[in-house]
Formats: structure tokens, sequence, C-alpha cells
């Protein structure tokens, strides 16, 4: 009996193939299109290669400014280390951009060369002058050979820029781990919990919400409450005595001339009644 085949068998290296060819098109028809109006492909390449160099040069002041801010930043105080991290991270991000960038146009250069070499080598199948070849295929190889030299200068310089980056990377995130650690420190030595005692004076059950106010009334932008039973709805038996806790932050922003600052609660009734705790 024989066996039946997979219909599907193939159909992903014929996919592989459609694409390939596609690709190849493509590039056939861009190069195709800059030939009509008089743009060869040692143009292109000799234009990649210049701007690549511009590139390079961009970089380069780049990093050095970047450097300078990396030096200046040895000996941080305390409360300039926000403005000096957001300063350090700016340049940072724009180093990395600038290499992103250089790296880019490395790839276009070696794209549009090995288009340029392949369809050399091909052209020189089509020499009927065996003389005229073999001096066409020694230029490509003396081109192969500058073209090799001046792409390992670009890797170079592109390779030298990576323990650079490492190296502002890491004092980077030094300074927003001390940011972390300066943030949670402070919400430690601030954080206070108060509690409430909250009483029921009535004979049935009864939910409300409980407003804050503040004495005076401009420390409340300041009070950051972490956790309170005001940020929602309380439901009180009869004649129940609960204590609810307020847990919170004073901003170190506070005007220095506010020493004391008094938190009350009004609980008002869901239905529309209600009473000072």
């Amino acid at each position: 009996m024989k066996k039946s085949e997979s219909p599907f068998r193939c159909s992903l290296p014929i996919f592989m193939v459609v694409a390939f060819i596609g690709l190849a098109a493509c590039s056939s028809a861009y190069y195709g299109a800059l030939e009509k109006v008089g743009i060869e492909k040692r143009d292109i390449l000799v234009d990649r290669i210049e701007d690549t160099r511009d590139a390079q040069e961009e970089a380069q002041e780049q990093f050095s400014s970047a450097l300078e801010q990396y030096r200046s930043v040895i000996n941080v105080d305390a409360g300039e280390l926000e403005s000096v991290y957001d300063r350090m991270n700016a340049e940072y991000e724009r180093s990395e951009r600038r290499a992103d960038e250089v790296r880019a146009r490395i790839d276009s250069v070696e794209s549009v060369a090995e288009d340029l070499f392949e369809e050399w080598e091909e052209e020189i199948d089509a020499y009927s002058d065996a003389s005229l070849a073999r001096q066409s295929q020694r230029m490509l190889s003396d081109t192969k050979t500058e073209y090799a030299r001046l792409l390992k200068s670009m890797q170079r310089a592109e390779r030298s820029m990576d323990p650079v980056l490492t190296l502002f990377k890491d004092q980077v995130l030094f300074l927003r781990h001390n940011l972390n650690a300066r943030a949670i420190g402070a919400l430690k030595g601030e954080l206070t919990t108060i509690e409430y005692e909250v009483v029921n004076v009535r004979a049935s059950k009864v939910t409300g919400q409980a407003v804050p106010s503040y004495g005076p009334a401009r420390a409340g932008a300041y009070f950051k409450k972490v956790e309170c039973f005001c940020f929602e709805q309380q439901t009180l038996d009869a004649g129940e005595v609960r204590r609810m806790p307020v847990v919170f932050v004073v901003d170190p922003a506070l005007p220095k001339d506010v020493n004391t600052i008094t938190l009350s609660y009004t609980f008002f009734e869901v239905a529309g009644r209600g009473g000072k705790t």
C-alpha cells in the first residue's frame, strides 16, 4: 500500500525560496532605479562610508561630553544626587543612540559592499578578453583588501565605544540605586502610625465614609497617607467600638513655620446623616 505524503512537506522550503527571491528582487529594483539616474553601487558605497565616518565623529564628540560628565560626579553632594542622575542618564541615552547609529551605518556599508563585489565577480565572467578579465580580477582583489582594511578600522572604532557605554551605564545605575535607597530610607524615618477610636453610639448598624480635614489647611498638601480607614466605607455594628489605624508620611518640604498638624475626621453616613468622631 502506498503511503500518503503530507501536502505541507515542501511548504517551508518553497516559502523561503520565494522570500529570498523577493528580497533579491527588491534589492535589484533599488539599485536599478539608482543606476537609471547615474548612481552606481560604488557611489552608494562611498557615500555610506563617508556617512559612517561622520556618525563616528559625532559619536566621539558625544562620548567626550559624556566622559566629562562622568568625571564630574566622582564626589556627588547628596542634595544634588537627583539632578546629577538626570543629567548623567540623559548623556548615557544620547551616547547609546549615537553608538546604535554607528552600528547601523556600518551594517549598511557591509550590505552594499557585498552586493558590489558580488556583481563585480559575476561581470568578470562576461569578459571575452582573458587578459582584461585577469586585470579586473586583480583590481577586485586589491579593492577587497582595501575595503577590508577600512571596515576593520570602522569596526575597531565601534568596539571601542562598548567599554565606555558599560562604564557609563554602571555609573547611571549606581546613581539610580542611590536615589532608591535614599527614597526608601526617608520613608522609613518618617513613617508614622496613629489610631483613632471610632464609636457607633446608635442602637443600629451604620455604614459611613470618613472624610479628613487638616489644621492648618495648607498642611494637607504635605501629608501623605499610606494606609487609612478613610480609603473605603466602614460599617459598625450597634454600640461597636473600633480602633482604626492611619499610616502616613510627612513630606520634608513641609514649611518650617508649621510645627503642628491636626488631623481630624468627620464620619458621614452613606444615607446622608453624619456626626463627628
